[in-house]
């Protein structure tokens, strides 16, 4: 697959897809994401209790449904029945998580660049990166833009790395962490992306002079993307896949 170059970036990443106006993670805000001009899309994915690679955030259910549960122990079949469309079921009907091994074929047609945001339970952090590069290898198109692979954990990130050298990688940061940068200097990953709020104009000229791209989650507010592009951020993540054009 092809590796990630500037020209391949947009400033906006449609942040679990158009999940302003639709159920995040679901084909609902893919779909929306498309239909607003999206061009890059951010979806997370973790393991569920019978082995499948489920697209979803949470580790529990009940912040998305009237079902209570953990993901890593219910089976996908008792998932694929849970509406998480919440508030939005009335407009856009049920929603329900889909797998990562169709998700991808999906989104490809449409012509998305991915980010695949993996999020480890303990234990589990090597079967997830092994079945997420399967899922990628057998899924997504081999002449389209390899995945972004993104996660909070430097220990799941140094084990995709040591299995799939060439992966492009991004380390996350809530806070700010000279020591993540270190071990993303180490890893040779594509991006540091931060927290808005830890976003300054001499971080990020430091981190571009390294080497990195700068991508910056969530920002949800016109007026705070246009700094951050104003700073030099080279993407942020957003619910609003029209923040920058909507009034």
């Amino acid at each position: 697959m092809p590796d990630i170059v500037t020209d391949d970036l947009s400033f906006i990443i449609c942040h679990r897809g158009a999940s302003a106006y639709a159920p995040q993670n679901t084909y609902a805000a893919f779909d929306c994401a498309h239909k607003m001009g999206g061009r890059w899309v951010e979806f997370d994915v973790r393991l569920c209790g019978s082995g499948e690679i489920v697209v979803f955030h949470d580790h529990h259910l009940k912040a998305f449904s009237m079902h209570w549960g953990s993901i890593k122990r219910l089976s996908y079949e008792r998932l694929s029945t849970v509406n998480v469309a919440g508030e939005f079921t009335q407009q856009l009907g049920e929603q329900y998580p889909p797998l990562l091994q169709e998700v991808l074929p999906y989104l490809a047609r449409r012509g998305f660049h991915v980010n695949i945001e993996l999020k480890p339970d303990l234990f589990n952090a090597r079967r997830l990166v092994q079945g997420v590069l399967k899922n990628v290898r057998e899924y997504w198109p081999s002449q389209i833009v390899a995945p972004l692979y993104s996660c909070f954990s430097g220990r799941t990130l140094k084990y995709l790395h040591r299995i799939d050298a060439a992966a492009s990688l991004a380390i996350l940061m809530s806070k700010w962490s000279p020591r993540k940068v270190r071990l993303a200097q180490k890893l040779n990953c594509f991006s540091v992306n931060m927290a808005s709020r830890l976003v300054t104009k001499q971080r990020v000229d430091k981190l571009h002079a390294m080497g990195f791209k700068v991508m910056v989650f969530t920002v949800n507010s016109k007026q705070r993307a246009l700094e951050l592009k104003d700073l030099g951020v080279d993407s942020i993540f957003t619910d609003y896949p029209d923040l920058l054009t909507k009034d």
